[in-house]
């Protein structure tokens, strides 16, 4: 249960979903790798589109744009 609360509070994070004083930050190493933390919704939310898409008998978008966003994702953490 703490760990799905965490992981609901985490995606709120990520689209803005809470409140100022808990995404505030002192400094700059408190600040969490949002991009990390991205990455599993980012998975997660392309596939269940995929599966619905499938089940409904119809393509919900390209899979090659998936796998291209995800590159560029793996490719920005790999450079910076």
């Amino acid at each position: 249960m703490i760990a799905t609360d965490e992981a609901l509070r985490r995606l709120g994070t990520l689209f803005y979903v809470v409140s100022p004083r808990s995404s505030s930050f002192s400094t700059v190493k408190e600040v969490p790798n949002y991009i990390n933390e991205a990455v599993p919704w980012f998975v997660v939310i392309v596939l269940f589109k995929e599966l619905c898409g499938r089940a409904q008998g119809r393509q919900l978008g390209r899979m090659c744009d998936n796998v291209t966003s995800l590159g560029h994702a793996t490719l920005y953490e790999s450079v910076k």
